[in-house]
């Protein structure tokens, strides 16, 4: 559902990608660029979901080793890119690392932690016995909603201060924004784990709760 909500927006926003800044007018160029955006809208929201699924599937130790190869790939793509398309290189160099990493993480999802979190919740109360099916349907409605209007926020940002600012304004705004974006990212990663492990582990609901506090602590 996500993937093909992402595909359609993807669709909408290339159409219009010209009058939102003249630097991403060429994804009105080519039908194939269009296509390809969607593609690549689609298969970021589950890259998005990914990391989600691997605190709840207890394998948040997989997301260091993914993100750092993210990361390392996009940083080795962009000189090879940029030389090859220097008009649209970035972009490219930061969607080839998704097509890399993604199949492996998602085969390791599926092959791996999966299995092991199905054996084990057989040996758990489950958060459907705790809360029931309409609590639990209440809450992740709310919780999708919540998230939904928040990453439009945070990814509404930096599109604005691109069509706005001039190129050495925005990178002014950027360096700040991405550090305050790393460290609200970490949190709200330790409070999905904290509601993960209290929800499949219900009696230890004080122990982790403390547990996040001390770590969040020594981050202020």
């Amino acid at each position: 559902v996500s993937a093909g909500v992402s595909c359609f927006v993807g669709i909408g926003f290339a159409l219009v990608a010209g009058g939102v800044s003249e630097e991403l007018a060429f994804l009105e160029d080519d039908p194939l660029w269009i296509l390809g955006f969607a593609a690549v809208c689609a298969l970021w929201s589950v890259w998005v979901m990914q990391d989600a699924a691997l605190v709840a599937l207890g394998r948040a130790e997989w997301m260091v080793p993914e993100n750092a190869a993210f990361s390392v790939l996009k940083i080795a793509a962009l000189p090879l890119m940029y030389a090859l398309a220097p008009d649209n290189g970035v972009f490219i160099a930061f969607v080839v690392p998704v097509l890399i990493v993604l199949p492996i993480i998602n085969w390791a999802i599926f092959k791996r932690a999966v299995p092991r979190a199905v054996h084990k919740q057989r040996e758990a109360g489950g958060v459907v016995e705790v809360m029931g099916w309409r609590r639990l349907f209440v809450y992740a409605g709310q919780d999708f909603l919540g998230s939904a209007i928040g990453e439009v926020v945070v990814v509404a940002m930096p599109l604005v201060a691109i069509t706005l600012l001039t190129a050495t304004e925005t990178a002014y705004f950027s360096v700040p924004f991405m550090l305050v974006a790393a460290f609200d990212m970490m949190y709200y990663a330790v409070t999905v784990a904290l509601t993960t492990e209290a929800a499949r582990e219900p009696g230890r609901v004080r122990e982790v709760t403390d547990l996040a506090k001390r770590r969040l602590t020594h981050f202020q």
